[in-house]
């Protein structure tokens, strides 16, 4: 809370969480209530809001009311979008976000795909990402937050194959899980004790 000036630059960025049993409006009219109300100034000048990964939660469209009703920016996730879409297109909703963040700061959104694993729930997040982030035309008026398990890694892996002219990152972990829908597949080579044994001799003689 230190960083000063306040603002979405320095963000706390939150789920506005469940509809509690009632109509979705009635619960973003609380919510804008109590931020208004019971939040210090110089902590919703921070906030942030983020779409969710539910079709019963909320969608880019459900949050304009909270940004009307307090200010508060949005933070776009394009995985949450494909399960929460509020009759958007992931461009609409993109771009929707994007007009909620203030002048003078660059507006974050957040990246990230399904588990490898197919027996993983589909809304959960990748070890790794394929890509192509697709921004829209608006490469460089964006932030963007990779979320995935391998964290950095997943970035300097990314980076290295978009370098490498690939539109996509060639996926090593399609044949393991059985999923070629994410990109090429490149052949994973697999040795056996026996041979890694015989390896580990040759070098040792040298």
């Amino acid at each position: 809370m230190g960083f000063l000036p306040a603002s979405p630059y320095n963000k706390i960025n939150i789920h506005v969480g469940g509809t509690y049993g009632g109509p979705k409006e009635d619960t973003l009219r609380r919510f804008s209530q109590v931020v208004n109300e019971r939040v210090s100034a110089n902590c919703r000048a921070r906030l942030t809001v983020e779409n969710d990964d539910r079709a019963s939660q909320y969608s880019v469209a459900d949050l304009q009311l909270v940004h009307q009703l307090t200010g508060i920016p949005i933070v776009f996730d394009f995985h949450h979008w494909k399960f929460c879409t509020g009759g958007q297109t992931q461009e609409e909703a993109f771009k929707s976000a994007l007009t909620t963040w203030p002048a003078g700061v660059r507006p974050v959104v957040h990246w990230s795909e399904c588990p490898e694993d197919p027996d993983k729930r589909r809304s959960a997040h990748s070890e790794y990402i394929d890509g192509p982030v697709n921004l829209y035309g608006l490469e460089g008026q964006v932030d963007v937050m990779i979320e995935a398990k391998a964290k950095e890694l997943t970035l300097l892996e990314y980076r290295q194959a978009v370098l490498e002219g690939w539109q996509v990152r060639p996926r090593l972990r399609n044949s393991k899980f059985g999923d070629a829908t994410a990109g090429p597949d490149l052949p994973v080579v697999e040795y056996s004790s026996s041979e890694e044994e015989g390896e580990e001799e040759e070098e040792d003689s040298e």
